[in-house]
């Protein structure tokens, strides 16, 4: 798509958590931009309000296929191949998500590069169009990969994510046979809307070209965007995940055990970095616990905002092979392994909680956040979770690391000990 008539800039403000600028535009479109050094690159993410939990009638799993659909589309009249092959050559990266609240186009161009960019998000906006024999070759192969993964830790997770909340149809892991010809039709309807009202979310660019010039590239484009005056409330999802604990064994090639534990917990900047060092301190525990036993540990954590606000923790125990143990060294083996965990998760709520190792994650957390922002993509993520989801984790992030305490953190953990679990088991 070309340039149309220039539309004016309705108002600049600042931006407080990036320390940039909100541009708002008269047909309510909004910029956020933050000048840094990006070594000539662009970094931008156009995040809209919507996902695949705005898609009626969606079946088990089905959803989950909604960010690998958009790659799967014609754009500007090319196939999907053709366009990505453009995007390479042009040196520009764009990664799709689509999740159950949010869509979001997300990557990095050169600077020099930036009016193309903004005309190649204008084309997936307006230019974009069903590719149905694309999509019919991805759906063969889709079949063909889940026979590859059975049993992998993916597809471990899937049976896991199914037990925990049979009833909940808005995955974000693909199901076998939840894929059919008829998901296109519904993609294409929420495509469409999404489409239409491109003032319901947030383009974040981070690069540094000067601001004037940039806002005045944008005025060039951004009037092409469709938008709407109507008001779009977010789509209310119920989930209820079991309560209690429930184990299940199923047999395989290797001896395994994949625990999740799900904790109704608010996400405020002060419970996500008191979940933070929790984390870790329990990453600690689960390998002073397993020493001797012989098996491999996988710890993995989230905090998730939809469909509810929750603390999530995944366990995996793989059993090693005894091959590459030094010789007569004594493993006391997988059954009791698992029977450590079990005792270890019911005893967290008496787990001694030293200040000593809270000061020390502590530190390593400040460190991981200071690294983190010094890369571009922080920040694009950053703001999409301000102005979507409403979530500053950012803003004062030292001041909130130094108010976990040890307490806060045992009462974190203690929780966990009585919260929704889920054992899946695999024995040989």
């Amino acid at each position: 798509p070309g340039s149309v008539e220039k539309i004016k800039v309705k108002s600049i403000r600042s931006e407080h958590l990036t320390g940039g600028s909100v541009w708002t535009f008269a047909n309510g479109f909004r910029v956020v931009y933050k000048r840094q050094d990006t070594g000539r690159r662009m970094y931008y993410s156009l995040a809209m309000n919507g996902g695949f939990g705005n898609i009626r009638n969606l079946s088990a799993g089905e959803g989950a296929y909604m960010t690998d659909y958009l790659n799967l589309c014609r754009v500007s009249g090319m196939s999907d191949r053709d366009f990505r092959l453009a995007l390479e050559m042009n040196d520009i990266s764009m990664k799709s998500e689509v999740n159950i609240s949010n869509m979001i186009l997300s990557g990095s161009a050169r600077e020099a590069d930036v009016e193309l960019l903004v005309r190649i998000l204008l084309a997936m906006a307006n230019e974009r169009e069903p590719d149905a024999e694309a999509f019919s070759y991805y759906m063969a192969c889709d079949r063909i990969k889940h026979e590859f993964v059975k049993g992998s830790l993916r597809d471990r997770i899937t049976a896991i994510d199914s037990l925990m909340c049979p009833d909940y149809v808005y995955s974000t892991l693909k199901t076998p046979d939840s894929l059919t010809p008829a998901f296109q039709e519904k993609a294409e309807t929420f495509l469409a809307a999404q489409s239409g009202k491109m003032n319901d979310g947030i383009l974040v660019l981070i690069g540094n070209i000067e601001e004037t010039r940039l806002r005045k590239l944008l005025q060039t484009y951004v009037g092409a965007f469709r938008t709407t005056e109507r008001s779009f409330p977010r789509t209310v999802v119920r989930y209820q995940p079991v309560s209690g604990s429930a184990s299940y064994k199923v047999k395989g090639r290797e001896n395994s055990v994949d625990m999740a534990i799900t904790l109704r917990h608010p996400l405020t900047a002060d419970n996500y970095m008191t979940a933070q060092v929790a984390a870790e301190i329990l990453r600690q525990k689960v390998n002073e616990v397993m020493d001797g036993t012989g098996v491999y540990v996988r710890l993995s954590h989230n905090h998730r905002i939809y469909p509810d606000e929750r603390f999530n923790v995944m366990i995996t125990l793989e059993e090693a092979s005894p091959e590459g143990f030094a010789a007569g060294c004594e493993l006391t083996g997988f059954e009791e392994a698992l029977d450590r965990l079990e005792k270890m998760v019911e005893e967290l709520a008496v787990l001694d909680v030293t200040e000593e190792d809270v000061a020390k994650y502590k530190a390593l957390l400040k460190g991981r956040i200071e690294v983190k922002m010094t890369d571009p993509r922080y920040w694009t993520r950053a703001v999409t979770m301000r102005y979507l989801d409403g979530k500053d984790l950012t803003t004062g992030y030292q001041t909130k690391i130094d108010a976990v305490t040890p307490e806060k953190v045992k009462a974190l953990l203690a929780s966990l000990s009585d919260a929704g679990r889920v054992e899946y088991i695999i024995e040989k």
